[in-house]
């Protein structure tokens, strides 16, 4: 789709919930280049359905995705050696959610960060030689808006992050973090500057 919004991509689902199914699906795009999908509003770009059974999208490019408010754009599975960029509108769920994250590069632009952080991830997984350039505005909890948000007790390693946070409120500026868990071997170049803390 060389149109942006001429065609809306809707969720597409990876990974079976069927009884004794013990299988990932996998999309491998072995160095091709998915571009200019426009994430329909409430939707994802991918989901997994399974989380014992992780579905995993790597080995690629994921280049120029769209979405005026959409549910994220990777949800419950492995990104692995992908490259993506995104301009994303108001986000009513984070951009990358319960995901483990290797080997990638993200460049974003979220117009509409409201209460979410660009990447969750749950207990004992990692985010692992990651580079994110981020552009996040209208942030506006300091509890839940982060760029790194864990869920229990993570490891961070050879992350950098790039980029800059804007409040929703700049007359009564909330904080904002980078991540609650520490990050090693790690380059932080952020601009927090309109932010109390």
């Amino acid at each position: 789709n060389d149109y942006g919004v001429d065609w809306e991509w809707e969720t597409i689902e990876l990974a079976s919930n069927a009884s004794g199914k013990t299988h990932c699906d996998i999309i491998d795009l072995n160095g091709h280049t998915i571009k200019n999908a426009y994430i329909a509003n409430g939707n994802l770009l991918f989901k997994g359905t399974n989380t014992s059974y992780p579905a995993e999208v790597k080995n690629g490019k994921i280049l120029n995705i769209f979405g005026n408010s959409p549910s994220g754009v990777f949800n419950s599975m492995n990104v692995t050696n992908i490259s993506a960029s995104m301009e994303l509108g108001h986000i009513s769920n984070n951009a990358i959610s319960t995901c483990v994250v290797h080997n990638c590069a993200f460049y974003a632009i979220i117009l509409d960060m409201n209460t979410q952080s660009f990447i969750y991830y749950g207990s004992s997984t990692a985010i692992k030689n990651v580079d994110i350039y981020l552009e996040a505005y209208g942030c506006n909890s300091s509890s839940t808006c982060q760029v790194l948000r864990p869920s229990g007790t993570v490891t961070i390693d050879s992350v950098r992050v790039i980029g800059k946070a804007v409040p929703a409120n700049k007359s009564s500026p909330t904080d904002f973090k980078i991540s609650s868990q520490k990050l090693y071997n790690s380059v932080i170049d952020f601009d927090m500057s309109e932010f109390v803390y």
